[in-house]
C-alpha cells in the first residue's frame, strides 16, 4: 500500500515529505496535427484561390493507481488520513476541425468584383 509521511526523517535533522512503498504513474499520450492546402490559378483579368485547412489532435490518458487502491497519510508516526481510489482515471478525447475555403476575384477594365466562400467545422 502506498504511505504518504509528511515528516519523515531521512538523517537527523532532515525531514520531508516521503512517498514510499507502491507509486502512482501516469500514461500521457497526446498528439496534434495541422493540414493545410492551397491551390491558385491566375490570369490576366481573372484569379481563383481554393484550399483545405485541418487539424486532429487525440488526447489518450491514464492515471494508474496501487493495486489495493489505498493510501495512508502520516504525519510522524500520527496516522492522519486513509485515502481509498474508486477506479482508474482514463482520458481518451479526439477532436477534428475541417475548413474549405473558395475567393474568387475578377477585373474588367477599372470594375473588380471579389468574393470568396468558407466552411468550417469543428
Amino acid at each position: 500500500m502506498q504511505v504518504l509521511n509528511l515528516a519523515q526523517t531521512i538523517v537527523p535533522g532532515l525531514v520531508t515529505p516521503m512517498v514510499y512503498r507502491s507509486q502512482s504513474w501516469l500514461n500521457n499520450n497526446t498528439n496534434g496535427t495541422n493540414y493545410t492546402f492551397t491551390g491558385s490559378y491566375v490570369t490576366g483579368a481573372h484569379s481563383i484561390k481554393v484550399g483545405y485547412q485541418g487539424y486532429w489532435w487525440a488526447d489518450d490518458r491514464n492515471l494508474n493507481v496501487n493495486n489495493p487502491s489505498l493510501r495512508y497519510t502520516y504525519l510522524g508516526a500520527t496516522a492522519l488520513s486513509l485515502t481509498e481510489y474508486a477506479n482508474h482515471y482514463n482520458v481518451n478525447a479526439r477532436a477534428a476541425q475541417a475548413t474549405v475555403f473558395a475567393q474568387d476575384q475578377w477585373t474588367h477594365d477599372r470594375l473588380t468584383l471579389q468574393g470568396g466562400l468558407r466552411w468550417d467545422r469543428p
